[in-house]
Formats: C-alpha cells, structure tokens, sequence
C-alpha cells in the first residue's frame, strides 16, 4: 500500500491516507519495481483531499 502522511514534526508522521506521497516512497516504489520479475499489484490509498484525476500523488 501507497499512501501519504502528515507530517507534524520531524519525528512524528500522522498515517491520514489524505495527504501526497512523498517522492522518497515514490522513488523507493520505483527502485522495488525495477528489481522484482514481475510488477506486483499495489494499493495507492486516499481516504480525503483527494487531488484532480490527473494527477496520482
């Protein structure tokens, strides 16, 4: 599962589902993909603020 967090200080992130992903957990699902034989499906999860279809952040 794929889903964003709010982030209240620097140490302590909030699992909302309603916030962006952040681009290391992008990069790191990128990295994943790259090194598996096969794509796995995954899960972006956004329970609020959703953004405009175009965009999957």
């Amino acid at each position: 599962m794929v889903k964003g967090e709010l982030r209240h200080l620097p140490t302590l992130l909030v699992d909302t589902h309603g916030e962006a992903v952040q681009k290391t957990v992008w990069d790191l699902l990128e990295y994943t993909y790259e090194h598996l034989p096969h794509i796995p499906p995954t899960l972006l999860e956004r329970d609020f603020n959703f953004p405009p279809f175009s965009r999957t952040d």
